[in-house]
């Protein structure tokens, strides 16, 4: 489906269903909502239209246009597919376009030799991309190699914002655009491609124009089972732009991978590093026996900024591994616990809530510093803990001293039973 014409401001144009017609199909995202409601079936062919690209709906260079409550399934590519083409939904340079309560799964790559699927994909670039905003689907690729066998396809490439969306069993997660607001995601298994060309990451911003500032924002998101690296920063090519990172609330761990990927790595390809910055507050991160939580590799100089606050590593490797450092440097109230150590005082990932405290002896407690004079406008939510990607109900922090990592402790939710009532009276006898 091409889709020839834009809505306006304030009054989009809506693709849905009508509920009396259409192949009802469907499965629940992150916060139990019915998603993908009906569907588009392409059977196992690949569904090349006259203008010979492979994709289910294109909204190329349009604005306002909202894509709601769609299944996309039996998405197919070869080698006989043209280079480069493969959305499933394809934005391309458009703007405030949303797609949202979708679920995308069962695709398949019969013969290909280039990973080519890509949820929805839209152009990157200075001032491109505005408003594309990813919302409450699931990208699931289970079985897209064969039978158990899940080696394909990115969650989304170049879109601005990306919320309460499933990303799972899949090559990638989100490429983001420039400027880009990432939350409330739960994001993994991210599995290793078929095509060796693919850097199989969970969150990537991958846009970062030359001569400009690019402000990203990552937080409430839960990040797991990462092929190569949870978050990458500054993920796009070397140029003489620079990004500014802001990332709390989230809840990183490495999950049964066989070989650990690096949670978080800030790389510091601009040109223009003075000015880059990042600030990470808040993060639970479980790297295990052999990675660090935080890298800094070999790059084009030291940040501006690289400011590290009130986050738990639980990590037999260290805090950080450090060649790029910031020219204002902070490592202030982060708290390093060995997995031996962290596993004595609870810290799990098989309760409801990965790596969570469970009393208030933890040493995550009463440990971190107090940011609230950081929350405000975009950063409003660090006055909370983590929602864990949209399934839990937050705690306020606290007037001071905050917990360290993701989470606040309340004791009135896992302490288990309540003190009994005094001064009870009895009313009336039946």
């Amino acid at each position: 489906m091409v889709i020839q014409n834009s809505g306006a401001s304030g009054n989009p144009d809506v693709y849905t269903f009508d509920p009396t017609w259409g192949t009802a199909g469907g499965t629940t995202g992150n916060l139990g909502q019915p998603v993908g409601v009906y569907q588009f079936n392409a059977g196992g062919a690949v569904i090349n239209g006259s203008d010979n690209l492979n994709t289910f709906i294109r909204a190329e260079g349009l604005s306002y246009i909202t894509l709601n409550g769609m299944e996309f399934t039996g998405f197919t590519w070869s080698t006989n597919t043209n280079s480069g083409n493969g959305p499933i939904v394809d934005v391309g340079v458009s703007s405030y376009i949303v797609v949202s309560n979708f679920w995308m799964h069962a695709w398949t790559h019969p013969g290909a030799s280039s990973d080519l699927v890509t949820g929805v994909n839209a152009s990157t670039g200075a001032n491109q991309g505005i408003g594309i905003r990813v919302t409450g689907g699931v990208f699931d690729g289970l079985n897209s190699g064969g039978s158990g066998v899940s080696d394909s396809g990115s969650g989304t490439f170049g879109v601005q914002i990306v919320d309460n969306t499933i990303f799972r069993n899949a090559a990638n997660g989100i490429n983001s655009n420039m400027n880009a607001i990432i939350h409330d995601n739960l994001i993994g298994p991210i599995t290793q491609s078929f095509d060796s060309s693919v850097h199989e990451n969970c969150i990537e911003p991958t846009s970062m124009p030359a001569g400009l500032a690019s402000t990203i924002l990552i937080y409430n998101n839960v990040v797991h089972d990462c092929t190569a690296v949870a978050l990458l920063t500054q993920g796009a090519p070397p140029s003489s732009g620079w990004e500014i990172d802001y990332i709390w609330n989230n809840v990183f761990y490495i999950g049964t991978m066989s070989n650990p990927p690096i949670p978080m790595q800030f790389a510091a390809l601009s040109s223009s590093n003075s000015n880059s910055q990042v600030h990470a507050w808040n993060n639970t991160i479980y790297a295990g026996s052999s990675q660090v939580c935080f890298r800094t590799p070999v790059g084009s100089g030291n940040f501006g900024v690289l400011d590290l606050q009130n986050n738990l590593c639980i990590s037999d490797a260290g805090l950080i591994a450090i060649v790029q450092t910031g020219n204002t440097y902070t490592n202030n109230n982060n708290v390093l616990m060995g997995t031996s150590a962290a596993a004595s005082q609870g810290f799990t990932s098989s309760g409801q809530y990965a790596y969570a405290p469970t009393a208030s002896t933890n040493g995550t407690v009463g440990a971190g510093v107090n940011l609230a004079s950081l929350a405000t406008g975009n950063f409003a939510t660090l006055l909370k803990d983590t929602t864990y990607a949209g399934t839990r109900t937050t705690l306020s922090r606290p007037s001071g001293a905050w917990d360290v990592g993701a989470y606040q402790y309340g004791a009135s939710s896992t302490s288990g039973t309540p003190t009994p009532p005094t001064n009870v009276k009895v009313l009336v006898v039946q």
